[in-house]
């Protein structure tokens, strides 16, 4: 077919291969290559933005914004790339916005010493406190990433909050990315003292 290249691997010509993984979840670590890492695949992913909160005026029900996902990126790597460690760095999931109808704060990033990027999302817009101004509330951006040769996505807007009626409001959906879906929007019916 034109323009497709074929490639084979004679996988006896260069021995036995044992598929292990190293997976990080919070904080910081240290990676350390297998014994003759030939090798590897490298996922980093943000951490994702925290939703707004909401704060009902006492007139009219308001939706808050949902948090931006974090950004994703992919490598398939080899040792000479890797190197025989590497520090790794997972950024920390936002919070949520308060009560009062604060912004929900940016998710931490993450990364694979200065190979791989994941940017963290941006947490999603609050209602405010007292009168409810602004019927439609922005969600929360999406995290970028980077790494050379890497695969990467920007990670999912949230969803924006929604003044619907007097009586009825919309929070926005969490981000999504290829990890993991995002949090789940909330409608609201009823009157105007309940919240998103």
């Amino acid at each position: 077919m034109l323009g497709r290249r074929q490639f084979s691997l004679d996988l006896n010509s260069i021995g036995p291969f044992i598929v292990s993984s190293q997976i990080f979840n919070s904080g910081v670590g240290t990676w350390t290559a297998p014994p003759n890492l030939i090798m590897a695949m490298v996922i980093a992913v943000g951490g994702g933005g925290g939703g707004g909160a909401a704060d009902s005026d006492g007139t009219v029900n308001a939706g808050a914004a949902g948090g931006g996902a974090g950004g994703y990126a992919e490598l398939w790597a080899t040792r000479t790339t890797l190197g025989t460690s590497q520090t790794v760095t997972i950024g920390a999931a936002g919070a949520g916005g308060t009560n009062e109808g604060n912004n929900g704060s940016a998710g931490g990033n993450t990364s694979f010493g200065a190979i791989l990027t994941a940017n963290g999302g941006s947490g999603g817009a609050g209602t405010g406190s007292g009168p409810i101004a602004a019927a439609n509330l922005a969600g929360g951006a999406g995290g970028t990433a980077s790494g050379t040769s890497a695969f990467t996505l920007t990670g999912q807007r949230g969803g924006g909050g929604y003044v619907v009626t007097v009586a009825l409001a919309i929070s926005g959906a969490g981000g999504s990315n290829p990890l993991g879906l995002g949090g789940a929007s909330r409608a609201l019916i009823g009157g105007p003292n309940a919240v998103a």
